[in-house]
């Protein structure tokens, strides 16, 4: 593996995968804070799937879908991570269909953003059936209104 990509390349904090057509891969995040967010990157023979919608000036008290995403008939998906951030603090859920499977929340002595790893569901992740949605919701309780996005990323794969 190299790492003599430049930093004006835009490959700072990458490296090489000279196994696999000498790709480049990210290695590291850096969210809002500026402090390294640890990724990590599972072998597959399937697609990336990387769904991110941003919404603005949702109104207190009102629960709304940031980004959802419904997976093809012939396909299987694999959830490995859900993100989320935005400028208040929230209550942030990630539903397969109707179903609740994952909340947080965000305070001001924290971060306001936040992610959700799936991965330790198996190998590759929360196995998503054809059909279903896998959506990411927010609410907030500030007085003011307040912009949010939120990112789905997994595989997807031939059944």
């Amino acid at each position: 593996m190299s790492t003599n990509k430049s930093v004006e390349d835009g490959f700072q904090d990458c490296i090489e995968d000279t196994d696999h057509n000498n790709s480049w891969v990210k290695t590291k995040v850096i969210n809002e804070s500026s402090e390294p967010i640890p990724v990590t990157f599972l072998a597959t023979a399937g697609d990336i799937v990387s769904e991110f919608n941003s919404i603005t000036a949702l109104a207190s008290g009102s629960q709304s879908a940031i980004v959802s995403y419904t997976f093809p008939a012939g396909k299987k998906f694999f959830l490995q991570l859900a993100e989320y951030s935005g400028e208040n603090i929230a209550e942030y859920e990630i539903f397969r269909d109707t179903t609740l499977i994952a909340k947080r929340r965000t305070y001001f002595s924290g971060g306001l953003d936040g992610m959700v790893q799936f991965v330790q569901s198996s190998a590759l992740g929360l196995e998503i059936s054809a059909g279903e949605v896998i959506s990411v919701k927010v609410e907030h309780a500030r007085p003011m209104s307040g912009d949010f996005d939120a990112r789905i990323l997994g595989v997807l794969e031939d059944v």
